[in-house]
């Protein structure tokens, strides 16, 4: 504790380290790495031309190379970022790291227009957005612990989805009023914001040593965290574990051969290739099989997008009364509108209303699917925290299990916009019905491996079996 009384206690620690604020912080990054993901989907079509200098016959390349890229990035990435914010002492360096790199992206994009700079820019997104997702989420199992884990994934989730449904709108207009440096500035200012929090931000571990600190002055002694004591949540497990000298497998290892694990991640693979293929290919069914216009094609977003607010309630579902059935049954309701929606042809009025009702329940389908994924890899991420379990990472295998996830969510981005693109060779109907096919086979691996919850508690699962312990 030397290291501590040397130096002023933080200013306003309680507040800082509450977790109301921590959540406040986290989420704000999810949200700030939603809207700078899509801000520029709606302004690169015109200012690849405009401020780039692209051709217009290499303007539709280049913006799937842009979107692409950051992808790409987040999928190399996201297992690095997990596994040294699992290793390391504390959460806040890899998690200031990935503000560094969300600073340096977006200051790319005010130096010049120039496409290669736009590429680099984009990378650094993506490398942002592996931490924000692994390190971010590994943050808040810290702080709130495995009570309500999935609600607050919802809050996270839902975050960073407002983020990427406001955006295009507020980027579309802000450049058509203003220009590329208009949005380019907007972008700067709510990086700002997202800088000073993560930086006024501290970790409940740090909060809990100053407290043991001042209770050893004062001759009080108190446990170190008042929560109950389950596996991966108490701070004395960690220093046990770093402690010791240990060649066990890597937990991101034992993840992968974890049949339960892959379950999760394969659900949250299918439900962005969902996403991402209607974010690639609706507007463009819309424009071409109903003449609309830009604006009418992109309010029709809102109807699969809007749904995603209900993560948080979700997240509560699946933390009381477990996450297996609710996230088959998204899955279910998500393929039967899949294979429906083939079927809408005209602009007829009863085409059109099934058309959004449908998209409205692909959305809540996988609105309830993600944080009950999450939820249970959670759990996992738990099980493989136990000193039992004897992995060599220091700070358990949350940031791992939530890099993991964060592979499946950039896997999915880029094969859901490839399979759409093919729908000028299949058609619609056959690329919606590859979609709902897609959905329900990650009802098998999930009603196979996912376990039952009992009496609020997850059973614990040998996370290289999937039996239950």
């Amino acid at each position: 504790m030397n290291h501590i009384s040397s130096s002023t206690k933080p200013f306003l620690l309680t507040l800082r380290s509450s977790n109301a604020f921590i959540l406040m912080a986290i989420c704000l990054a999810a949200f700030t790495d939603g809207f700078l993901y899509a801000v520029v989907v709606p302004v690169l079509p015109f200012s690849l031309r405009n401020q780039s200098g692209i051709p217009e016959n290499d303007i539709q390349k280049w913006s799937s190379y842009l979107l692409t890229v950051f992808g790409g990035a987040t999928l190399v990435t996201s297992p690095l970022a997990g596994w040294v914010a699992d290793c390391g002492s504390s959460r806040r360096i890899p998690f200031l790291v990935g503000l560094f790199l969300q600073a340096m992206s977006t200051s790319l994009f005010l130096v010049s227009p120039r496409v290669e700079v736009l590429m680099v820019a984009r990378a650094l997104q993506g490398l942002s957005a592996a931490v924000v997702y692994s390190v971010g989420l590994a943050i808040l199992v810290d702080t709130v612990g495995m009570a309500d884990i999935g609600r607050n994934a919802g809050y996270f989730l839902s975050s960073a989805n407002m983020g990427v449904l406001i955006s295009p709108l507020i980027g579309g207009v802000v450049y058509s009023k203003a220009g590329y440096r208009a949005v380019v500035i907007m972008m700067v200012s709510l990086v700002a914001i997202d800088i000073l929090l993560r930086l006024i931000m501290i970790e409940k571990s740090t909060a809990t040593n100053w407290a043991q600190e001042e209770d050893e002055e004062s001759g009080f002694h108190r446990p170190i965290l008042a929560r109950s004591p389950s596996y991966g949540t108490l701070d004395s497990n960690r220093n046990q574990r770093r402690n010791k000298l240990k060649s066990n497998m890597p937990a991101f290892l034992r993840l992968l051969v974890s049949p339960r694990a892959l379950a999760n991640i394969y659900a949250v693979f299918i439900s962005y290739v969902l996403l991402s293929a209607f974010d690639a290919g609706l507007g463009v069914f819309v424009k071409q099989r109903f003449h609309w216009e830009s604006s009418a094609a992109g309010a029709i977003f809102l109807a699969i997008a809007l749904p995603s607010l209900l993560s948080p309630i979700a997240g509560s579902l699946s933390d009381k009364y477990g996450p297996k059935w609710i996230a088959v049954t998204g899955f279910a309701v998500s393929a039967a509108a899949l294979f429906a929606i083939g079927f809408i042809e005209k602009p007829s009025f009863w085409q059109l209303a099934s058309l959004y009702t449908l998209l409205v329940i692909i959305g809540t389908g996988i609105a309830f699917i993600l944080p009950c994924v999450a939820d249970d890899l959670t759990a996992i991420a738990n099980r493989l925290s136990s000193p039992s379990f004897g992995t060599s990472d220091g700070r358990g295998a949350y940031a791992q299990a939530f890099a993991l996830f964060n592979c499946g969510i950039a896997g999915g981005t880029v094969l859901g916009p490839l399979w759409m693109s093919s729908a000028s060779r299949f058609g619609w109907q056959i690329v919606t019905l590859v979609l709902g096919v897609l959905a329900l086979s990650a009802c098998v691996p999930i009603a196979v491996f996912h376990k039952e919850t009992c009496e609020g508690q997850d059973q614990m699962v040998d996370a290289t079996s999937g039996q239950t312990c």
